[in-house]
Order: structure tokens, then C-alpha cells, then sequence
């Protein structure tokens, strides 16, 4: 009756290592960190990587290395912003918007708190979507392994997508039909003159306690309320026969 609204979860993941012979150009979420950069074969921003690769599995389109191979020169030090506003055209192609983004900085160094307003409003941008609907928490691994011994930055996030309601908007009537159905079983869902919607009488089910002048007031109330006299001139027309009978 409602439709319910189609949603899809991806989960992202990305990880890069710390160029230790560099001392600056680090960016994360689009946002320049004055900390040495990561090893990649773009500029390397783990962040909107993983975003791609979130959206990517959410809308089943397989990953970042297939849309963008690290082979192909042409992205070599590329902006990865490129890379979100693809995704971007993407989701509107098919009908999704970013309803949240759940991201985990995972680092040792350097501190992250400070940047994450910044690179927030930045995604929300890219993405144009709500400052509200990105959420970054930074934290680091307990100096436990290859991030904790900081040779590297870890992103894990998930997204949650959706199709907006608009898309699946139905028709006043569609919804009162839909409704009358459900308790009136004897009552049936058929196509009018020029193509309307109007319901019928399901003869073959007819009960007692559903009555012709019954099913004759619902779609009178209905139609007028629709403001369609055409339609509601044939529906009379149809109920006038039986009536007669």
C-alpha cells in the first residue's frame, strides 16, 4: 500500500600507507593535512575512496578499481573528488540519495579532530547531500599492528541509501483504493473510461454484508473528490445498470 521505501547498505574499505619521506601533502575527505602523504596511485585520500566503494557495493557496481583502474595513467595523482562526483551522477541515475555516511578514521597520526568539520562540509558538498547526513569518527589502533605502529591509515564506513519518497509517490485515489480493498475483499481494482482508476464489484465474490449502494457511495466519494466529472459521469453511467438489475 505505502511502498516501502528501497534502501541499500554498502560497506566501504580502504587503506594506504604513510610515504614516510614525505612531509606533507596529506589529504583526507578532500581536505589538505600537513602530514606526509599516502602511497597511491591517485593522490591517495582513503576517505573518498572508501565512499566510492560504499556506494559502488550499494548500487551493485562492482568497485573503485573497476571504474578507475590504478593502471590506466590517466588518473595518476588525480583529484579523487572526480571520483565522488562520479558516484554522485551515478546515484542520480538510478534514483538514490545518501541518506547517511558512517566513516571511521583509523590512525595513529596525525590527529584528526580538528579536520573533520571541514572534511564533512566538503563530502555533503561533493555529494550534495546534508552536513547532517556524514558522520566522521576518528580513532586510533592502540598502537597495535600496522596502523598502530603508524606506518598507515585505515577508513572503514558504511553507507545507507535510498530512493526518496517522491519517486514512489502514488495518487491520492491509488492510496483510498488500495485501502477500501484490504477491508472490502469483495470489491476489485478496474481500469474506467481514459485509462482512470475506479473500483468494482467483484460479482463472483460478492458477500452479504457488501451491498451495491455500498461499492455506488465509495466510488461517488471518491471520484468528487478527485474533482474528475468525466469519470465520475461514466461511473455513474456503469452503476446505473446495476442498479436497474
Amino acid at each position: 500500500l505505502y511502498r516501502m521505501p528501497i534502501t541499500n547498505y554498502g560497506i566501504g574499505y580502504d587503506i594506504h600507507q604513510i610515504d614516510k619521506n614525505s612531509k606533507n601533502g596529506l589529504k583526507l575527505g578532500g581536505i589538505k593535512i600537513p602530514f606526509s602523504k599516502l602511497i597511491g596511485h591517485s593522490d591517495a585520500d582513503v576517505v573518498l575512496h572508501a565512499i566510492c566503494d560504499s556506494i559502488f557495493g550499494a548500487l551493485s557496481m562492482r568497485d573503485i578499481g573497476y571504474h578507475f583502474p590504478n593502471t590506466d595513467k590517466k588518473w595518476k595523482n588525480a583529484d579523487s573528488s572526480k571520483f565522488i562526483i562520479y558516484c554522485r551522477n551515478k546515484l542520480k541515475e538510478k534514483g538514490y540519495s545518501v541518506i547517511n555516511l558512517d566513516i571511521n578514521i583509523i590512525a595513529e597520526k596525525p590527529k584528526i579532530n580538528k579536520y573533520v568539520s571541514k572534511m564533512i562540509k566538503n563530502i555533503s558538498t561533493l555529494l550534495q547531500i546534508k552536513n547532517s547526513s556524514v558522520s566522521i569518527k576518528a580513532t586510533t589502533n592502540e598502537k597495535i599492528g600496522f596502523i598502530g605502529n603508524g606506518e598507515g591509515i585505515e577508513i572503514k564506513l558504511q553507507s545507507f541509501l535510498s530512493i526518496p519518497s517522491t519517486s514512489q509517490k502514488a495518487s491520492l485515489f491509488t492510496i483510498v483504493a488500495d485501502i477500501i480493498r484490504i477491508f472490502f475483499p469483495d470489491l476489485k481494482r478496474y481500469s474506467s473510461v481514459n485509462g482512470a482508476t475506479s473500483i468494482g464489484l467483484n460479482s463472483n465474490r460478492l458477500s452479504p454484508r457488501t451491498s451495491v449502494s455500498t461499492m455506488f457511495s465509495i466510488q461517488l466519494s471518491l471520484l468528487y473528490s478527485l474533482r474528475n466529472l468525466e469519470t465520475l459521469h461514466s461511473c455513474l453511467s456503469i452503476n446505473s445498470n446495476l442498479f436497474a438489475n
